[in-house]
């Protein structure tokens, strides 16, 4: 594989990485919203119900399925990150040895601009990723 096409490859995936997130940031940023105040009204319908038990069970089931929606968001982000920083890794690995002068420059290149991993946000508020959903969730924040 020659060291143009490894360039023009790698700046393909970056440009399509850079294109999923503006497409989906907005769309992010809004439903991670519409999760917390739906979670935060789900709440306060726990705690003022006065019903059964089945209700409570009710409100619990869709909270839990809205968090764990939030955590689906959170662990794909975070591979997403986890794959982009190994690109930078396996690039500056691939560069030593006894590998032609072009091909070194273009995996340092690629190593490089790698060098800053790839991630989704919702907006400008937080990045999806596993620390982020643990501080969503956690009990500190509550």
């Amino acid at each position: 594989m020659s060291a143009t096409f490894q360039r023009i490859n790698h700046l393909w995936c970056f440009r399509n990485a850079r294109l999923l997130q503006d497409v989906v940031s907005g769309m992010l940023l809004a439903q991670s919203f519409s999760i917390g105040v739906s979670l935060c009204f789900q709440l306060y319908q726990v705690v003022t119900a006065r019903g059964s038990l089945g209700d409570v069970l009710k409100y619990a089931a869709y909270m839990s399925v809205m968090v764990t929606e939030l955590g689906v968001y959170c662990w794909f982000g975070n591979e997403l990150i986890t794959e982009s920083e190994t690109v930078a890794e396996s690039a500056c690995y691939c560069a030593h040895g006894a590998r032609p002068v072009a091909l070194r420059r273009g995996l340092l290149l690629v190593a490089v601009r790698a060098g800053r991993p790839l991630s989704i946000s919702a907006g400008p508020l937080y990045v999806f990723c596993r620390e982020a959903f643990v501080s969503v969730s956690s009990n500190d924040t509550l």
